[in-house]
């Protein structure tokens, strides 16, 4: 698979370049990424709705890495501790009970990064 195109990326107006649908520009703002058709057999979007479409998408890819280095610091973090720093719940009577919660915020994390980046990070 190849790589995508540098970030970050940027929306255009449709009528700066005379398109109809929203433009998704690659980082030296000529490398067309994505171009948003106006919705699919079922459904139309109307063009307020594909440049909220196009900023959403562009927001999404430009804070990615970002995210995920935030996310697997956390993890880092979460993972250094010892298990009783996290390791105790309350069940429905008030009595404290050992509870493998930081081990499922890690698998939770672990799910997290691979549906993102296609597998679990460690660093």
């Amino acid at each position: 698979m190849g790589e995508h195109t540098p970030l970050p990326w940027t929306t255009v107006d449709p009528a700066a370049l005379d398109y109809r649908e929203p433009l998704i520009l690659g980082n030296d703002g000529t490398c067309r990424v994505a171009w948003l058709a106006g919705g699919g057999p079922k459904r139309a979007v109307d063009a307020a709705e594909a440049r909220a479409n196009a900023a959403f998408i562009v927001r999404a890819c430009n804070s990615h890495e970002a995210l995920v280095n935030v996310l697997t610091d956390a993890r880092n973090a979460i993972a250094s501790l010892p298990m009783e720093t996290l390791g105790y719940a309350s069940d429905p009577m008030g009595e404290q009970i050992h509870w493998p919660i930081r081990d499922e915020l890690l698998h939770r994390i672990d799910e997290a990064l691979r549906d993102v980046v296609g597998e679990a990070r460690h660093d």
